[in-house]
């Protein structure tokens, strides 16, 4: 299932207070409210309707909008061709949101595992709501044309 992976606070974290004593670390909790989930799917969930994903050649965007703004977007990621022709089939792709992870660096699979399973990454598919194919993509090939049968020759 192809992941989008994304960390909305670099450099910052929502705190929220706990019983009016502990701090704790809140910054998914905006996501898990637009209708994110903790747990990873066991089976084919619903797209959440606040998120739209749009591929536009090699390239991919999300955006999470809430009450007719936009929260979050994330634009112009370059999406490998496999991974785009996985997306547009589906017609969703689950969008990951944590704050653990540079998510410019490669990360192990399994550490993104591990953190699913702690409930440390808010997990919702997003609709894809448009597709642009890339100027080498609509290119006319040499096959794309066949000969003209002979019924139609004059």
């Amino acid at each position: 299932m192809p992941i989008f992976l994304v960390n909305p606070s670099y450099e910052y974290a929502l705190l929220r207070q706990v019983d009016g004593k502990e701090w704790r670390i809140a910054t998914l909790d905006p996501f898990v409210s637009l209708g994110f989930a903790r747990d990873f799917p066991s089976q084919s969930v619903p797209p959440v309707p606040a998120l739209a994903a749009m591929i536009d050649g090699d390239r991919i965007s999300v955006a999470v909008r809430h009450e007719g703004a936009v929260m979050h977007s994330w634009h112009n990621i370059p999406i490998a061709p496999e991974i785009s022709t996985v997306v547009r089939e589906w017609e969703h792709i689950m969008v990951a949101v944590t704050t653990l992870l540079d998510v410019r660096k490669p990360i192990p699979l399994d550490l993104l595992r591990t953190l699913i399973g702690a409930r440390k990454v808010a997990l919702g598919p997003a609709r894809l709501t448009s597709v642009r194919f890339s100027e080498h993509a609509q290119a006319l090939k040499p096959g794309d044309f066949a000969e003209t049968p002979s019924a139609f020759r004059t």
